[in-house]
């Protein structure tokens, strides 16, 4: 199955919130995870300027 993250759930992930990281561990563990362009974006600006 095949799983598009939003901005949200992959900032979560960069945070390492843990209630976040278990249930991606546990749902995405044999799935295929993609983010949009746009959330590719969004993360890189947010990095940059922080």
């Amino acid at each position: 199955m095949l799983y598009m993250l939003d901005t949200n759930i992959v900032s979560y992930l960069l945070e390492k919130d843990c209630k976040i990281v278990e249930k991606f561990d546990s749902i995405f563990f044999d799935n295929e995870v993609k983010i949009s362009n746009v959330v590719h974006y969004e993360i890189q600006r947010g990095i940059f300027y922080r």
